[in-house]
């Protein structure tokens, strides 16, 4: 494709891509989906690179590109229209209309042009001959959200669709969310007597029948994402966020998320400790808890050392979260929402609490992902013989994501290993 200063690789999956680009150009493939996982090149190829070269061999046609917010978009139409004015003049002879620059929205001299929108923003009055849909899904917030995901579809079918003639062509790149995303429902439309997909799905590590004859277990793009790289990551986004987003395989929720713990025979010495609570007092649910958990990072593993469950009041718990505070000598974190943000502020002031608050986002199975795929790889460990390790295994072993009856200590564990990592940003914010 075009020139892009030697800066640009081209590995075999990008190849790929680039002789299914080729066909939807030339109207042999009207619908494409491509599945790949993040940061693996499928957006610089086709938002950046794909409209430049297209617009330079087709001067007069009209594309349109959408992701989920418009200064996403636009920022993909301004790097495409860079691409174009710094090769496509000298290689294809063809010209920018300078007397139209908003933006990221160009045209050629030749009335082609691309235009950039927002997902559920207007295209009224506008065709195209090649629809773009890249990355419709920011992150797992809105991933995980139905109202999204009706919102999405919806735009898709009523506003995006209608700008498409018999002979146009619409490419969705995305990388995997949820069984229920955009692609999914196209796929599921396919199924009954909507469009055909051609479909490009390349998971970061091969699996059986691999679209581009890899064995089992190669890396999609060795040279960037070595396997090794690859297993750090499943390690730290946990199984479900992997299976969905790198292996393009999502599943939903509903089996049993953590494996059998692995124990310690005796505490280690130093570390960081934390304490991590959960409040009950914003859920309806009479058998919610409130919840204390303490737990420590030593040589790259979380000890758990203590944990309190119990369905008081405020200031009862108050009491015993202020007794763990000093007995560890820690601040004492949560994640809060909704009306726990007046608790947090009534245990500040009025028992002196140093809690460090969190706003919590997704639900308790989003954010528990991260924690299982350290628990269920043995980094994290109990002690042998204490009661509230049983209490705490009962929830931990039962835990699903759906209808659990308690999943209070759930929470808290998610805390507790989130603000033990270095990181300031929680691990369960996959964008």
């Amino acid at each position: 494709m075009i020139n892009s200063n030697f800066t640009w690789q081209f590995p075999k999956h990008l190849q790929y891509l680039n002789s299914k680009l080729l066909q939807v150009a030339s109207g042999k493939i009207k619908r494409l989906l491509i599945n790949m996982p993040p940061q693996h090149g499928k957006s610089e190829f086709t938002s950046k690179y794909f409209p430049a070269w297209y617009l330079a061999t087709h001067p007069q046609n009209k594309l349109i590109l959408a992701s989920y917010e418009t200064n996403f978009a636009v920022s993909w139409g301004r790097k495409s229209k860079e691409v174009f004015d710094e090769s496509v003049a000298k290689y294809y002879g063809v010209k920018r209309n300078p007397d139209i620059n908003i933006q990221g929205n160009w045209e050629t001299e030749q009335g082609g042009s691309m235009y950039c929108v927002g997902v559920g923003g207007g295209i009224t009055g506008r065709g195209a001959n090649i629809f773009i849909i890249d990355d419709p899904v920011k992150n797992n917030e809105q991933a995980m959200s139905p109202v999204y995901r009706d919102k999405t579809l919806d735009w898709y079918q009523s506003v995006a669709s209608t700008r498409l003639s018999p002979e146009s062509c619409v490419i969705i790149i995305m990388t995997r969310w949820h069984v229920d995303d955009l692609a999914g429902r196209l796929l599921k439309q396919a199924e009954l007597d909507g469009d055909k997909w051609e479909v490009i799905s390349m998971p970061a590590i091969a699996e059986a029948n691999d679209i581009l004859g890899r064995e089992v277990g190669e890396a999609l793009w060795e040279n960037r994402y070595s396997k090794e790289i690859l297993q750090e990551r499943k390690r730290q986004v946990g199984e479900f966020w992997w299976s969905a987003m790198y292996q393009q395989s999502p599943y939903l929720k509903g089996g049993r998320v953590f494996k059998d713990p692995e124990f310690y025979e005796q505490l280690p010495p130093g570390g960081k400790t934390v304490i991590a609570v959960d409040f009950a007092y914003s859920t309806k649910t009479y058998s919610d808890y409130s919840v204390c958990g303490v737990g420590k990072m030593y040589d790259g593993k979380v000890y758990l050392m203590d944990f309190w469950r119990g369905q008081v009041e405020a200031t009862k718990f108050a009491t015993i979260i202020k007794q763990y505070q000093e007995k560890y000598q820690s601040p004492i974190y949560a994640y809060i929402g909704g009306t726990e943000k007046g608790i947090v502020d009534f245990m500040r002031k009025e028992h002196n609490l140093n809690i460090i608050s969190r706003p919590a986002r997704n639900d308790k199975f989003v954010r528990a992902q991260p924690v299982a795929s350290a628990w269920n790889s043995g980094r994290i460990v109990l002690p042998k013989e204490n009661k509230w390790v049983n209490v705490l295994l009962q929830e931990i072993m039962s835990f699903t994501g759906v209808s659990d009856l308690n999943d209070d200590q759930v929470d808290v564990l998610s805390t507790i290993y989130d603000c033990l990592q270095t990181t300031n940003k929680p691990l369960w914010r996959v964008s």
